[in-house]
């Protein structure tokens, strides 16, 4: 199961983090959790204690980003958690947790021999809100994303739906999937934004994605388990990738 930060509304908060264990009971035993963290998740630009005391991540991303920048092989799939809300959302173009994950992801995906790459980050490259965008973080890390055909970028942060494939460099010939979801009970409405071939605001979701070969499963329910939107793409000989959707 993964999440795409904000597990909590306020860092710190020992309530707020019984409130999340003891809603997820025993399924935290049965199924391996991964997330990465939200601006929720740290208090100014700490993280919240407890992240770490809680949760064992793996320890393979940049120093000091241990447990929140890491990489993931499971089966033909390569998972990276990029931590975008490290260093106030990553917004200091000086900062050494923005250049040290853009050195360490391109090692990572230098070095990748899944067939597929998804990454979770918690702010989204193109957000869904009207009046939010993240063109920082699309400048230091989409050019890495479209060198290596990057497949699918998880994300929240905007607490409505948006999902669709686009690109700030045309010339790069690769468009990444981008999707923006909200599962928890605070919504907001969807702005009308280019890059999005289908969004929805108001709405929880928890999406279920599938591998099989050189296909990719991407269907996103509804908390009362109807179908809202889906898409797969199919990976052809000589790297080209065909989608098919909603």
């Amino acid at each position: 199961m993964l999440y795409c930060g904000d597990l909590i509304n306020r860092a710190g908060r020992d309530v707020e983090w019984h409130e999340w264990f003891h809603a997820g009971s025993f399924i935290y035993g049965m199924v391996p959790q991964v997330m990465t963290p939200g601006n929720h998740d740290y208090n100014g630009l700490m993280l919240d204690p407890h992240w770490n005391a809680q949760f064992t991540q793996p320890a393979n991303g940049p120093e000091g980003l241990e447990g929140t920048c890491f990489v993931i092989d499971y089966k033909n799939l390569r998972l990276i958690s990029i931590d975008s809300a490290a260093d106030s959302e990553l917004r200091n173009e000086d900062g050494f947790k923005l250049e040290a994950q853009k050195v360490w992801l391109d090692s990572v995906l230098q070095a990748n021999t899944k067939e597929w790459v998804i990454v979770t980050t918690h702010l989204p490259f193109y957000s869904t809100k009207e009046n939010r965008d993240n063109k920082h973080l699309r400048e230091n890390f989409q050019p890495i994303l479209e060198k290596y055909k990057v497949d699918l970028v998880l994300s929240g942060h905007d607490h409505s739906y948006g999902r669709g494939r686009f690109t700030d460099n045309p010339q790069n010939g690769h468009k990444v999937m981008y999707v923006v979801s909200v599962s928890g009970p605070k919504m907001y409405e969807a702005g009308y934004k280019d890059w999005m071939e289908h969004s929805g605001a108001f709405k929880q979701l928890y999406q279920v994605i599938s591998i099989n070969g050189n296909e990719l499963k991407y269907e996103s329910f509804t908390a009362g388990g109807e179908l809202f939107d889906w898409f797969s793409l199919k990976k052809k000989k000589g790297g080209k990738t065909i989608f098919t959707g909603k």
